[in-house]
């Protein structure tokens, strides 16, 4: 669970300490839920061929990442 978010705490002795705040923390979930988006629509992209699909040869190639692949 990621816990609530805090902001700067001031110490005694005048220290201040940086914690993460709410702002940051949600960049840092739009990031992995943008990692993750994109994670699962290239396992969709890549379906037919994890399942041996019929592909056309054009479709087959658009796959091909690199060219030691084909």
């Amino acid at each position: 669970m990621l816990g609530p978010p805090v902001g700067t705490v001031t110490r005694a002795g005048g220290t201040v300490v940086r914690v993460v705040t709410a702002q940051r923390r949600q960049i840092g979930i739009a990031c992995v839920a943008l990692y993750l988006g994109l994670v699962i629509v290239d396992f969709a992209w890549m379906w037919p061929i994890f399942t041996g699909g019929k592909l056309t040869y054009n479709e087959w190639h658009a796959r091909m990442w690199f060219r030691s692949w084909v």
